[in-house]
């Protein structure tokens, strides 16, 4: 596990998965009623604005980290975690009224930027981990469920208030952005030497079929977002709170109780990742979901759709990362090509689900088919799993550089 050698550059790149975790629908799940009552808007509004621009965001992002090739992954990585710190300000200035709208989608335009360059993560993780690249990506997104988990919980510490939730996020993407100028230099040259050591293999149908593979991701990070952004809507409207919570309380309990079964599911694969092949992991994944669903979506007391919730997050948990690593391991030299299909997939998915999970669910009694509709959208990607399954499989990743074949690192100048 090159990982072990490198534990700033690793927990760095853990932590900023982890907090950008906390970024979208998690975040906006708690809040986003308080931010329609606020710019007087309607839900639908809101999912349209947010797919808008996220996916504007996105897109810009994208194409500059995979068509300025002069940068490597871990100069767009630097760059990606300074926009997201930036993005975060803005939201922090005292507008007012319709420029405050204005400041919010020009805030989290920038932020969705900075996000898709961060992507590459899951590729430099993918390195670390060389000879288990499944393992190293699953650690990863269970960091990154630990994030998700952060916002709810930041909303029940610091209130229902959009500035206050989002300033600690502020100063910690701040403080991972400068760790960044601290890497090792070896470190550094390292992933720089792995991303450049292997020249795509694919040309062609095999670049088309990376894609077809690559981009069911649309459906698995779609299902995630649309469940979670509309669920706080749904527990706050149509739903009756236990005891004296009041509604807004009672939805970011809600949703952080859901967000802690993917958080639980991701700590348990990530255990089981060494003993269990990706396919396995998927399936249990997707059972999870299926069961889970009904109840979820349709339940009205607390004790029917809670374990719903739990079994819908742990459907989430690591279905994404264990189709990463299988395809990172099917495609071993285009893990960098398959970060790049990966967030365009994120980019898709999120932005469209969001918006659809709110067109949807813009009438309250169509609430829970909301989110029944966004869970369900993970079953064309299991029906693609199925037909799959034996023409993807796992193969042995091909020599990459070694520490031991490294030059000792200068110890001076910067990484």
């Amino acid at each position: 596990m090159h990982a072990r050698q490198f534990p700033l550059l690793t927990a760095t790149v853990l932590a900023g998965l982890g907090f950008m975790g906390a970024m979208g629908p998690p975040i906006l799940a708690p809040l986003r009623e308080s931010i329609q009552a606020e710019a007087g808007i309607s839900r639908a509004a809101l999912g349209l604005g947010f797919m808008t621009t996220n996916l504007l965001g996105c897109l810009l992002g994208l194409i500059l980290s995979r068509f300025l090739p002069a940068w490597t992954r871990v100069a767009w990585f630097r760059l990606g975690l300074a926009l997201v710190a930036l993005g975060l300000g803005v939201f922090l200035l005292p507008f007012e009224g319709h420029a405050w709208v204005w400041a919010l989608a020009a805030g989290w335009f920038v932020i969705t930027c900075g996000m898709a360059m961060t992507g590459t993560a899951n590729g430099m993780v993918s390195d670390l981990w060389d000879a288990s690249p499944h393992m190293g990506v699953i650690l990863l997104h269970a960091v990154n469920a630990g994030g998700k988990v952060l916002a709810p919980l930041a909303v029940l510490l610091v209130g229902v208030s959009v500035g206050r939730s989002l300033a600690g996020f502020a100063a910690a993407f701040l403080v991972l952005a400068g760790l960044c100028w601290a890497w090792p230099r070896d470190g550094v040259r390292f992933l720089t030497d792995h991303e450049r050591s292997r020249p795509p293999s694919l040309s062609g149908r095999g670049r088309l079929w990376l894609w077809v593979c690559g981009l069911q991701f649309v459906f698995i990070a779609g299902a995630e977002a649309g469940v979670t952004s509309i669920l706080g809507s749904l527990i706050e409207v149509r739903r009756v709170p236990p005891g004296s919570l009041g509604a807004p309380v009672w939805s970011a309990v809600t949703v952080l109780i859901m967000l802690s079964g993917i958080l639980a599911g991701r700590i348990v694969f990530t255990l089981l990742a060494a003993r269990w092949s990706e396919r396995r992991i998927i399936a249990w994944c997707l059972a999870a979901g299926l069961a889970g669903t009904v109840p979820a979506a349709f339940g009205t007391r607390a004790v029917v759709y809670l374990p719903g919730l739990i079994l819908l997050g742990v459907s989430f948990s690591a279905t994404w990362p264990a189709w990463f690593g299988l395809l990172a391991r099917t495609w071993p030299a285009e893990r960098t090509f398959l970060s790049f299909v990966s967030s365009v997939g994120n980019a898709l998915g999120v932005s469209l689900m969001v918006g659809v999970s709110s067109l949807v669910g813009n009438r309250p009694d169509r609430l829970p088919w909301a989110l029944a509709a966004s869970a369900a959208v993970m079953l064309p990607f299991a029906l693609f799993a199925l037909a799959t399954r034996r023409r993807l499989g796992p193969v042995r990743s091909g020599p990459g550089p070694r520490l031991s074949e490294r030059p000792a690192a200068d110890a001076t100048g910067p990484a």
